[in-house]
């Protein structure tokens, strides 16, 4: 009954305050009180809180005295940074330097839920260390739940109580749902990432990954994201499995005229639960079956009969493309690797970048 009342009493302040005040965490579990100076509610929380090990009503009346923070999502003092949420961690100081930027989140698997409160959550780079973050979302999150697609925004600190009892500072950040910065982030991404590419190739899409798309385009496919080799490779399990292959594993390049960062090898993978090899053969043979028919194309036998391969067929003026079905083990794997340009185009756009040649008489004019 207790518990409840304190609940209760913790909601309705919240509620009075909305969106303005830092979170405190109050309690092991916490009672995620939001922090205000209405003295209405000190009377609830007087009741709630007697007895408390945790020292009763002086957390509550100390957050009297913090400043109120502003509307996040109204303040136009923010700045865009190219760097992702997992970056965030780097900066936990209090430092002005800090505040106002914009993050942002490729469902990083590292970023998970520590601890969930109606108001907000506690979230932790499980790749960096034990330091937490406030996250403030309209999501809904259980505890060790991974963060979601989003960009976020830092606007201030806001109090936690950590696991020895303390009560400790730690930054806090905002989901951004304003429409007008999310157009801007967004314009900022797309002049990182680059605008995708329509490439002229047989096989333009595998399982919603299409040749010469952007990281942003295909993040919505994986339940969680890992990044490594300078952020040109990303890998996760996917939402919606192909068959066996519930994992996928990207490669994207920076080599094209028009810049930016374009997707150009998929390889869709997962451990079967079929038994026997003749199994895995069989569903080689019908992945293959599948892909002939969806893309009009031709695979052949490589290799017994658990590894095919297709090429594309062209000169120098086609794009080149191969796709390879095989098992390793008891793995099944779709690979798709494709260029962005043909060979005559890549030497064209290569022999554009060099420096012009001189003539013998050049700069002559000029001694």
């Amino acid at each position: 009954m207790e518990n409840k009342m304190k609940k209760s009493a913790i909601g309705l302040l919240n509620t009075w305050k909305e969106n303005n005040v830092p979170t405190w965490k109050n309690g092991r579990k916490g009672k995620a009180i939001g922090i205000g100076g209405v003295a209405l509610f000190l009377m609830i929380l007087a009741q709630c809180f007697v007895g408390e090990s945790s020292g009763g009503l002086l957390p509550v009346l100390s957050a009297l005295n913090a400043s109120t923070e502003c509307d996040e999502e109204n303040e136009d003092t923010w700045k865009y940074t190219n760097e992702t949420f997992g970056h965030s961690f780097w900066s936990m100081e209090a430092s002005a330097e800090y505040e106002g930027l914009v993050y942002r989140h490729y469902m990083d698997s590292g970023i998970k839920v520590v601890e969930a409160w109606q108001d907000g959550y506690l979230v932790k780079n499980e790749w960096f260390g034990d330091d937490v973050v406030w996250v403030k979302t309209q999501k809904h999150y259980e505890d060790g739940e991974t963060l979601k697609y989003g960009f976020y925004l830092r606007r201030g600190r806001t109090e936690v109580e950590n696991e020895y009892g303390r009560m400790e500072s730690v930054p806090r950040y905002v989901e951004v749902i304003d429409n007008d910065i999310l157009a801007v982030v967004r314009k900022h991404v797309e002049e990182e990432e680059g605008t995708p590419l329509q490439v002229a190739v047989p096989v333009k899409s595998l399982c919603g990954f299409a040749i010469g798309t952007t990281f942003s385009r295909v993040e919505r496919l994986f339940k969680s994201v890992s990044w490594n080799a300078g952020d040109l490779a990303m890998f996760g399990e996917l939402v919606t499995p192909f068959r066996h292959c519930d994992e996928a594993e990207l490669e994207f390049t920076t080599n094209h005229p028009s810049g930016g960062k374009h997707l150009t090898h998929v390889r869709l993978k997962g451990a079967s639960p079929l038994e026997t090899f003749e199994e895995l053969c069989e569903e080689v043979r019908i992945i293959v079956a599948m892909l002939e028919k969806k893309f009009g194309i031709e695979f052949e036998k490589v290799r017994g009969n658990n590894y095919y391969a297709w090429e594309a067929q062209g000169d120098n003026n086609t794009i080149r493309q191969t796709i390879e079905v095989v098992t390793i083990g008891n793995k099944v794997i779709v690979d798709l690797r494709s260029d962005l340009m043909s060979p005559n185009s890549w030497q064209a756009w290569q022999d554009s970048l060099k420096p012009p040649k001189l003539s013998e008489d050049a700069g002559a004019d000029l001694l």
